[in-house]
């Protein structure tokens, strides 16, 4: 009976070291950041970032190229998000949960240092909860 108990914990023990590095790569795959906004990171994640005056200087250009390819009027931050990544003012997001996240995140740092005025047509919406960002077509 005791060899049978040895040879079931050892026959367990092979089994979850053989799963471990699998599980250990799946579990840090799912984690979220619950850090603080202030100390989040914009979403930057391979190679250099582009430093926040050029980020405001790149989406004040490339959103209103953006609605003008695009024949729109106007957009969100969700809609511009490909459009900048792909310009590499965002080197990517994670998922489409967060699409749009680092965009937001520097509109935020915008309004908060009082510049909303260097972002083209760009028009906030505050409500009690949240804040909508809506960019408007402007004539070059």
């Amino acid at each position: 009976m005791l060899k049978f108990v040895i040879i079931l914990v050892l026959i367990v023990c092979v089994l979850e070291l053989s799963f471990y590095s699998r599980n250990k790569t799946m579990k840090d795959n799912n984690k979220h950041s619950a850090a603080p906004k202030e100390i989040r990171p914009l979403g930057i994640k391979n190679g250099p970032a582009m430093e926040f005056e050029a980020r405001i200087k790149a989406i004040d250009q490339y959103v209103q190229e953006w609605m003008a390819e695009n024949g729109e009027m106007e957009a969100r931050p969700f809609d511009v998000a490909d459009y900048l990544v792909g310009k590499g003012v965002y080197n990517h997001y994670d998922d489409q949960d967060k699409k749009g996240r680092c965009l937001r995140a520097d509109l935020i740092r915008i309004k908060e240092k009082g510049r909303i005025d260097e972002v083209r047509g760009l028009q906030v919406e505050e409500r009690a909860n949240s804040i909508s960002w809506i960019f408007k077509r402007t004539k070059p």
